[in-house]
């Protein structure tokens, strides 16, 4: 079975020389030169290497550095973990990494290594979510303000500038959709009022918000 050399740059200006300079003789070369935000299976060398790995034609995916297989540390650990799935050992030069040991058994050190790599992953990502979470509600004080303030129509086109930008599933949306209600109901008829809380109340029945809507409504029925 074949062996490859895997190498990849950002941009079309840049060369692999430098990488490629490292591949053992013997090795097949493919090179890709694209963003590593794109995922490793929809490069075309990285498509190809994958296909190849599915039809048995490979035994090894070696790279300068690990980093060559995605941006961050989920995207490589998926790659890896496609690559070794269909029995291909990854090997790195700059991290002196191989997945496999000759046997084709998982090495323990290279796995406990991924493994420390995974749950640091797992831990940046939450802490990112706590500071996306913690900014949300920064944005949320400021529409109250807007709001506290009478500044009604300023709050809607604040809130409404806002909510595309929140953190996907963000408990703060019916936050923002309820004060944008109450906002609409300082200046607005009483339909008009009606009808934005029932958007609370029926797009988030489970939240306070949405209850505390459906109890407003139920009051100016």
């Amino acid at each position: 079975m074949k062996k490859v050399f895997y190498s990849r740059v950002s941009t079309l200006e840049q060369n692999t020389d430098r990488q490629v300079s490292q591949a053992p003789e013997a090795y097949l070369v493919l090179e890709d030169k694209i963003s590593g935000r794109i995922p490793f299976g929809d490069r075309p060398s990285g498509s190809k290497i994958i296909k190849m790995a599915k039809a048995g034609e490979i035994s090894e995916v070696r790279v300068h550095s690990i980093t060559r297989l995605g941006r961050n540390q989920l995207d490589i650990l998926a790659t890896i973990k496609q690559l070794t799935a269909l029995e291909v050992n990854v090997t790195s030069k700059k991290e002196n990494l191989s997945m496999l040991n000759e046997d084709g058994s998982q090495n323990l050190f290279s796995n406990m290594l991924i493994g420390v790599l995974s749950s640091l992953s797992e831990f940046e990502i939450e802490l990112s979510k706590e500071k996306e979470v913690d900014a949300d509600a920064e944005v949320y004080e400021i529409a109250y303000k807007l709001y506290k303030d009478d500044f009604f129509e300023d709050a809607i086109c604040f809130i409404d500038m806002t909510i595309p930008t929140l953190v996907e599933g963000s408990i703060l949306v019916s936050k923002f959709e309820l004060l944008k209600a109450y906002a609409i109901g300082k200046y607005q008829n009483k339909d008009s009022y009606i009808a934005a809380l029932e958007k609370v109340a029926v797009g988030y029945p489970q939240t306070e918000q949405g209850k505390k809507a459906l109890e407003i409504m139920k009051r100016l029925k």
